[in-house]
């Protein structure tokens, strides 16, 4: 039986494809942070919108409601 005690070599491409994969995992991770970033802001931005709204419209019936909403939505917007 012939059998070879060869050991495979690497190219450079097969070498370095270790640090391209973990480049590209590491460029699509900040990618994906920043989408996430962005969404959480605009989700931020909408409830404090409807918040407001609502406070507005309680104002009428329910100031001190109205008052809460408006004390919530600004120690929200500190966050």
């Amino acid at each position: 039986m012939n059998s070879s005690q060869h050991t495979p070599t690497f190219s450079r491409m097969q070498a370095a494809e270790p640090t391209l994969g973990a480049a590209v995992q590491g460029r699509f991770a900040r990618a994906g942070s920043w989408i996430w970033r962005a969404l959480e802001a605009q989700g931020r931005a909408r409830a404090s919108r409807e918040i407001r709204e609502f406070a507005d419209r309680c104002e009428a019936t329910q100031p001190d409601l109205a008052r809460q909403l408006r004390a919530a939505n600004r120690y929200l917007a500190r966050g």
